[in-house]
């Protein structure tokens, strides 16, 4: 969960790339497949009809909107082996957040030091920590705004889809819905909280029996245990990218990464005087990389694109 200050400003993304390359970009990190921990969160036992702040058809068109920003395999075939936000539960991730104050202490930040996914005797992180008195003040004006967000933006998209119902409508008209936006730019913020409910700590409501790393192959938190001698030093390198997936960054970084070249000149991480890196513009990244265009970026992730992607076969 990120402190009250820095989510009024939304990270943007500096490059533009698909769901299915971000997953498998994810996948060339250095983590050990992910053993499922011992007890799953009370959230996930839940069943539909027991959320609290949203009701039933709210929470069903969150439910369709997230899968329609990451979809999985009830969404669209190009997805089959892949879950979406509709099988991490995003929406209860989401609902969680919206009434974090139902809670005390609210359900804000997850406790510590550790779960009981690698090896703890307790899941500390299921206890959520209290918040300062300035702490509360300033969440409880941000859960209000978004509470008022999340009203307006499915009030939105049920006005935008014939009928009145964007549960109604089929997907295509969905991600039609979606690509126009709301007024105040409710897909984005959707658009967010499905990443976050997909790949965060399964505490706060969402990666639903670990899927989301489970499909990245990260081993999540590893405390207590951590990582053996063998494990942090007998790397072999980066893997290759599989075919047809374009990584985040430029060919020749890659290659000289699984050579064991250097990427960064002699000195440091300081980049005053230093030569961009091979494949980059003048400022050192790839201009091409920039999203130059939101709405173009969000035509690319919906799913409306992976059919073509499905048409490519399995690795397109």
């Amino acid at each position: 969960m990120q402190d009250a200050d820095s989510v009024h400003q939304p990270v943007r993304s500096p490059v533009s790339i698909g769901r299915r390359s971000f997953l498998a970009g994810v996948g060339f990190l250095p983590l050990l497949k992910y053993v499922p921990r011992s007890t799953l969160v009370a959230a996930h036992a839940r069943q539909p009809g027991s959320f609290r702040f949203f009701d039933d058809h709210q929470a069903a068109v969150v439910t369709e909107a997230s899968a329609r920003l990451i979809p999985g395999p009830q969404d669209d075939p190009a997805e089959e082996g892949h879950p979406g936000a509709r099988e991490a539960g995003v929406v209860f991730y989401i609902d969680l957040f919206l009434s974090a104050f139902d809670d005390d202490p609210p359900r804000i930040f997850a406790g510590g030091p550790w779960s009981d996914r690698s090896g703890g005797e307790e899941d500390h992180m299921a206890d959520f920590v209290p918040l300062s008195a300035h702490e509360e003040q300033l969440w409880r004006e941000r859960i209000a705004d978004l509470q008022e967000r999340y009203r307006a933006g499915i009030a939105a998209l049920d006005a935008a889809a014939d009928g009145g119902d964007f549960t109604a409508v089929g997907v295509e008209a969905q991600d039609a819905i979606l690509l126009a936006d709301t007024p105040d730019g409710f897909r984005r913020l959707l658009f967010e909280h499905a990443i976050e409910g997909t790949y965060s700590v399964p505490e706060y409501g969402g990666n639903h029996e670990l899927v989301g790393w489970t499909e990245t192959s990260s081993a999540g938190d590893v405390a207590p245990t951590g990582w053996t001698a063998d494990q942090t030093s007998e790397s072999d390198g980066p893997d290759p990218a599989p075919e047809g997936v374009a990584l985040p960054f430029p060919a020749e970084v890659a290659e000289q990464a699984s050579e064991g070249g250097e990427l960064l000149p002699e000195g440091g991480g300081s980049d005053e005087g230093a030569a961009p890196l091979p494949g980059t513009g003048a400022a050192g990244r790839d201009p091409s990389a920039e999203i130059a265009d939101l709405d173009a970026f969000f035509a690319a992730a919906l799913p409306g694109l992976s059919r073509a992607r499905a048409r490519r076969g399995p690795g397109g």
